[in-house]
């Protein structure tokens, strides 16, 4: 048995696109909104693409005011173990701020320390290497790019160019092996490549749509997860990938999963249309859906789960189960939500 209870709710302004919390307990946000404008000598419309990041410390009750970016954020990712934040945006390009406290009060901010041409598409989403510190960053071109410090500064250093035939919506590193990457398609593709051989190792079929969220993790051992617009979640052997080998239909596109740091077995699945999904996963691969949330919403991309430790102490109960919070953000609603989530242990 499972409950989950709405704490706050916030308003983006602009659409709400992802979220993300940092290690910290600090929580981030990145909007994005095209404004139509005139139409250029193609007869197409040209638009402006507006975003920025908003930010919720883990002392503040309010978000600060955003923190205006050159174009639309469409993904966040803090590196797994530096105060590096990666934003990708809209203009082809990745934002790499740096988390701190501030003088005053002690609260975080962040600062902008790079910003990294990377594609003349745009930047739709990005993963970090916990091996090799790289990050990879996926785009509408149909590729992915692998940027990594060179010297004092990130760059480019590699280039995968239409690996994909459409969207390159996830991108996602092997846990185990540095040197392969996992993309997700609008072709309804999931491929495996080996960047140092700078070839695809694998094509995975068996979605019925575009591939929208991959995770590969060390708690998941040899399975990587995958969800897709066709609303379905699934489980695949890395080491066999021509079936899945497990699936579960969660409704509505399966945008995001993210894996509790806490308790692995349990993901939380931005699941578009049809709100948020707490989905568990057993020892045997199978897939159940303990709790969902969120139905009110009009279009979830992204979740996130707050690290335990930042939960305050006396909400932690061990005899009556888990207690977890979470974030997850409606587009078109233009909403921030943060939850309690208590898991009854069994």
């Amino acid at each position: 048995m499972s409950l989950s209870s709405l704490l706050k709710s916030f308003d983006t302004g602009l659409f709400a696109a992802t979220c993300e919390y940092l290690r910290d307990g600090s929580l981030l946000c990145g909007t994005y909104q095209l404004l139509s404008g005139p139409e250029n000598e193609n007869g197409s419309q040209v638009g402006t693409r507006l975003g920025g990041l908003l930010m919720l410390s883990a002392e503040a009750a309010e978000l600060k005011d955003p923190l205006e970016m050159s174009a639309g954020v469409l993904d966040i990712k803090p590196h797994p173990t530096d105060n590096l934040v990666a934003v990708m945006l809209a203009d082809g390009s990745v934002n790499l701020m740096a988390s701190g406290a501030s003088e005053t009060a002690g609260r975080a901010r962040l600062m902008e320390q790079q910003r990294v041409a990377v594609t003349e598409g745009m930047c739709l989403a990005g993963a970090w290497s916990c091996k090799v510190g790289s990050l990879s960053v996926s785009d509408s071109k149909g590729g992915f790019s692998v940027v990594k410090p060179i010297e004092a500064n990130y760059s480019v250093s590699e280039r995968f160019e239409a690996v994909h035939g459409y969207e390159v919506w996830s991108v996602c590193w092997d846990h185990e092996k540095p040197d392969v990457v996992y993309t997700g398609g609008d072709d309804s593709l999931l491929k495996v490549t080996d960047v140092r051989a700078k070839s695809t190792v694998s094509t995975v079929r068996g979605h019925d749509a575009g591939v929208t969220s991959i995770v590969s993790d060390i708690s998941l051992d040899n399975y990587v997860l995958s969800g897709s617009y066709d609303e379905y979640i699934r489980c695949w052997d890395k080491r066999s990938l021509k079936l899945p080998l497990s699936h579960l239909k969660l409704g509505g596109g399966v945008w995001r999963i993210k894996i509790n740091p806490d308790k692995p077995n349990l993901l939380a699945c931005a699941c578009m249309q049809s709100g948020c999904r707490i989905v568990s996963i057993s020892d045997a691969q199978e897939f159940q859906i303990v709790e969902d949330f969120m139905r009110d919403r009009q279009l979830v991309y992204g979740v996130d789960w707050l690290p335990v430790s930042r939960v305050s102490a006396h909400e932690a109960d061990a005899q009556s189960g888990s207690v977890f919070h979470l974030a997850a953000c409606s587009f078109y609603d233009h909403v921030l939500d943060t939850f309690s989530f208590r898991f009854e242990n069994s």
